[in-house]
C-alpha cells in the first residue's frame, strides 16, 4: 500500500489510475489522508 502511495506521488497521476498491483485506489487514497492528516508523514523518518 505504501508503495502505491509513493507511485501516485513521484508520477503525479490521479489515485483513480494507480495501477491494480498495489491495491484499491480508494484504500490508497483513503490511507494517504490519514496518514497526512495525522502528521505521519511530515515527521519523516523514524530515528
Amino acid at each position: 500500500m505504501i508503495n502505491g502511495m509513493v507511485y501516485t506521488i513521484r508520477t503525479g497521476i490521479s489515485w483513480r489510475d494507480l495501477p491494480e498491483r498495489y491495491g484499491p485506489w480508494k484504500t490508497a487514497c483513503t490511507r494517504f489522508r490519514g496518514y497526512a492528516l495525522d502528521g505521519i508523514l511530515a515527521r519523516g523518518p523514524a530515528a
